[in-house]
């Protein structure tokens, strides 16, 4: 990588996982960004947790920051502590029922797949608005979205 010379297969741009019957690691890299996925959901709700770490963008920096927004937005609404600087966001949920648990994490997945582009269509707070709430009522394609 250091000669600026990096192929697609390089293990430099390989995604992991391991994933238990109620442990998940999740490391990924979707293009320009990247994301850690950490859970464990278990019978004991003190146990419990979801952290959440994404990073990164190949769009304009308005755009990387518009995504974050939404993000924060849509983590928050699921009871998430969220943190974010520049282009890192760090979200985290803790000591719920395995039930809720689970739910949580199949909205982060529907998340997860939502952004993935987003920095590149992303443009004002009111679309990240628009989104959000499209979002919430169970739409997760924001390709085709204009302002």
């Amino acid at each position: 990588m250091a000669g600026g010379i990096v192929s697609s297969d390089d293990p430099a741009f390989a995604s992991y996982a391991v994933v238990s019957r109620d442990y998940l690691n999740l490391n990924m890299r979707f293009g320009y960004h990247f994301v850690i996925l950490d859970s464990l959901c278990g019978s004991v709700a003190g146990e419990n947790y979801i952290r959440l770490r994404f990073a990164g963008g190949g769009g304009k920096s308005s755009g990387i920051t518009l995504r974050l927004v939404f993000i924060a937005e849509i983590l928050r609404r699921q009871g998430f502590a969220v943190k974010s600087r520049g282009d890192l966001l760090d979200g985290q949920l803790l000591g719920y029922d395995e039930k809720t648990m689970m739910e949580k994490l199949d909205t982060v997945g529907r998340l997860l797949a939502a952004t993935t582009l987003m920095d590149m269509v992303i443009r004002d707070e009111n679309m990240v608005r628009r989104m959000v709430e499209g979002f919430m009522n169970g739409r997760y394609d924001f390709a085709d979205d204009q302002p």
